[in-house]
């Protein structure tokens, strides 16, 4: 008989790299999902509108035609 001691379970290093591996990519996914709630339709809407209103001050006080491009 082998004196081989038994391999069940994970070692103490192998659960703290999955652990550290997990939070990494918690935190990218995190920061990509604010990244996109910031640029989300709503937010590029009301700025469309902003520009429009901008443009029509200016061509009513100026009276001119403005061309929003």
């Amino acid at each position: 008989m082998k004196n081989t001691p038994s391999q069940a379970g994970f070692s103490l290093i192998e659960l703290i790299l999955v652990i550290t591996v997990l939070t990494i990519l918690s935190a990218i996914a995190v920061v990509s999902f604010w990244n996109t709630r910031k640029y989300s339709a709503d937010d590029q809407a009301k700025k469309m509108i902003d520009v429009f209103d901008e443009a029509r001050q200016k061509a009513l006080n100026q009276r001119k035609t403005f061309r929003v491009e």
